[in-house]
C-alpha cells in the first residue's frame, strides 16, 4: 500500500488527502459527541445512583457497556491502518508525507494571504498627491501581505511536519497497542489471542486510555485540517457544545434521587425516568443469599418448575405468568397495550406461550 501511494502523482495525493480529512473530521466529531455523552453514561454516578437494587441494573449495564465500547470501536477507526479506501489518520499522514508535498501545501498557504489585507492597510502619507499616495499604500500592503504570506507559508511546514511527528508518536504508542488489541479481542472480534498477542505481549487497556488517546487525537486533526485543508477549526467549541447537549439530556431532565428519598414522598411506583406513576411496584429489599431471584417469592429461582409463579408478591395474583403461558386472571386486562415507562397506549404486546 505504501508504493501504491508513492506511486501516485503529488497533485493527486493532496487531493485524496483533502477529500479525506473531511469525512474524518465529521468521524471524530461523532467520536467527540460519544464521549460527551458517556462523561454521564460511564464515568458519572448520575445515571447509575438512579438505578435501584433491581433487574433494571443488569440493563443498565448493557447500556453502559455498549456505550463505552462503540467508543472505543469509533476511535479505533480513526487510528487504523493506511489504505487508499481508508479515511483515518494514518492514510492522510501517509499521503502527505513527502518534503515536495509539505512545499506545495506552504505555497498553497502563502497564495491564500497574498491579497489578503491590501484593502485594511491604513498608511500614513505625508504626500498631498493621491496618485503617489495610492501607489505608497499598494507598495506598503503588498510588503505586509507577502511578509504575512511568509509567515503562513512556514506555519504550515512546521505544524504539518509536527502533526505528521506526533501521529507517528501515537501510531507506536503502547497506549494505542493496547485499546486497539482490546477492541480486536472482545469488541469487533471475540478471538482466543490477536495478531498483536502473537508479536508479542500486550498490556491491558485501562479505563481512561480512550480520553488519553482522543485527547491527543485533537491537535493532530486540527493541524491537518487547517493546512491540508486550507480551514481552521476550533475542535474545544465542538466539545464545549457536546457537553451542553449532554447534560441538557443527563444533568438537567434528570435528577439525582436516592430511593429512600422518593419512597419517603410516596413516589416509589414513580418512573426514574418520566416521574410518572409506574405499573408495577419496585422492590427495593436484599436479595437473600444463595438464590438471587428466592427474595422475591417461594420457591423461586431458574431450577424452579414454575420459575415466574414465584413473583406471588402484593399487585402480581399467583397466576401472574401462570406455567410460562398468558395472564389467565385478565389481571393485565386494563394494561396489556401501555408501556411500562410512560404508561402510554403502545403496540400490542404478545404475552402467549413459546
Amino acid at each position: 500500500m505504501t508504493q501504491q501511494i508513492k506511486r501516485l502523482p503529488r497533485p493527486e495525493r493532496i487531493k485524496l488527502a483533502k477529500a479525506k480529512m473531511e469525512k474524518l473530521l465529521d468521524y471524530f466529531l461523532y467520536v467527540l459527541e460519544l464521549h460527551a455523552n458517556n462523561s454521564f453514561v460511564v464515568f458519572s454516578p448520575l445515571l447509575a445512583s438512579q438505578i435501584p437494587r433491581s433487574h433494571a441494573a443488569h440493563a443498565f449495564n448493557v447500556f453502559q457497556r455498549s456505550m463505552y465500547q462503540i467508543e472505543i470501536v469509533r476511535l479505533c477507526a480513526i487510528w487504523d491502518s493506511v489504505g487508499l479506501d481508508k479515511e483515518d489518520i494514518p492514510t492522510v499522514v501517509k499521503l502527505i508525507n513527502d518534503d515536495e508535498i509539505i512545499e506545495m501545501l506552504a505555497e498553497e498557504a502563502r497564495s491564500r494571504h497574498i491579497f489578503g489585507l491590501a484593502g485594511f492597510v491604513a498608511v500614513i502619507n505625508p504626500d498631498n498627491d493621491p496618485i503617489i499616495a495610492a501607489d505608497m499604500e499598494q507598495e506598503r500592503a503588498a510588503s505586509i501581505d507577502q511578509e504575512f504570506a511568509n509567515e503562513q507559508a512556514s506555519k504550515a511546514r512546521t505544524e504539518l511536519r509536527q502533526a505528521i511527528a506526533d501521529a507517528h508518536a501515537v501510531l507506536g504508542s503502547p497506549r494505542l497497542a493496547s485499546i486497539t488489541n482490546d477492541r480486536d479481542k472482545h469488541i469487533a472480534h471475540s478471538l482466543e489471542i490477536t495478531h498483536h498477542e502473537k508479536r508479542g505481549p500486550i498490556q491491558p487497556m485501562k479505563y481512561g486510555d480512550e480520553t488519553k488517546l482522543l485527547n491527543a487525537s485533537i491537535p493532530i486533526l486540527e493541524r491537518l485540517y487547517c493546512w491540508v485543508n486550507g480551514t481552521s477549526f476550533s475542535i474545544a467549541n465542538s466539545q464545549e457544545i457536546d457537553q451542553q447537549n449532554a447534560e441538557a439530556l443527563y444533568g438537567v431532565s434528570l435528577a439525582v434521587e436516592t430511593a429512600q428519598a422518593r419512597i419517603a414522598r410516596g413516589d416509589a411506583n414513580r418512573s426514574y425516568v418520566t416521574g410518572r406513576p409506574t405499573l408495577i411496584p419496585r422492590y427495593y429489599g436484599g436479595y437473600a443469599a444463595g438464590n438471587y431471584y428466592c427474595s422475591y417469592g417461594v420457591g423461586c429461582g431458574y431450577g424452579a418448575e414454575n420459575y415466574y409463579g414465584s413473583y406471588n408478591i402484593p399487585g402480581f395474583p399467583a397466576s401472574f405468568y401462570g406455567e410460562y403461558g398468558g395472564y389467565s386472571d385478565g389481571y393485565y386486562g386494563r394494561y396489556v397495550n401501555r408501556s411500562y415507562v410512560t404508561g402510554r397506549p403502545t403496540l400490542p404486546r404478545y404475552y402467549g406461550g413459546w
